[in-house]
């Protein structure tokens, strides 16, 4: 529909449209964490596996994880990339974090903002489940969402995470 309102002619809309995709797909995104969560990650990182769970084109979201500068901190990252069958909230990932590193659900914390599918099937398990109200989802309401939601990281994310672990 954009193409249709710039008048691109329709022969050249295919490739203007697989050009665009690459660029988008190949970009280089400039983000940052949010501050108490980079403070945390910094802080804890020896304490706690720490494993990353994303669905999306890999190289994208390996491009916005990058950009993050949060790798160093991180055990383990999975990029579901787009085999649907292992998108969450498929219990493969969960399965696969799980034996690696020989947790139970109950030891677990899986934080996300997406109720469509982030805490499906960690719920269903039995893990911990946390949701970060930001973003397009801040406002969408579910039955499948986390056991508790918090609207912005602050020192209280700190003092959460320590009283869900004991």
């Amino acid at each position: 529909k954009y193409l249709d309102n710039l008048n691109v002619p329709k022969k050249e809309k295919k490739g203007l449209l697989k050009k665009m995709i690459k660029n988008y797909r190949l970009h280089k995104p400039n983000l940052k964490p949010y501050k108490y969560f980079y403070d945390f990650i910094k802080k804890n990182y020896k304490k706690y596996f720490l494993i990353l769970l994303t669905d999306g084109h890999t190289k994208v979201q390996k491009n916005k994880f990058k950009s993050l500068n949060l790798e160093k901190f991180f055990d383990m990252k999975i990029y579901t990339g787009m085999n649907v069958e292992k998108h969450k909230p498929a219990e493969w990932s969960y399965k696969k974090i799980m034996k690696k590193f020989e947790l139970k659900p109950q030891e677990i914390l899986c934080v996300g903002d997406n109720p469509n599918k982030d805490f499906i099937t960690p719920n269903k398990m039995g893990m911990h489940t946390l949701r970060i109200k930001k973003g397009r989802f801040k406002n969408l309401k579910k039955c499948n969402d986390a056991k508790i939601s918090i609207e912005k990281f602050s020192g209280n994310f700190i003092k959460l995470i320590e009283k869900i672990k004991k």
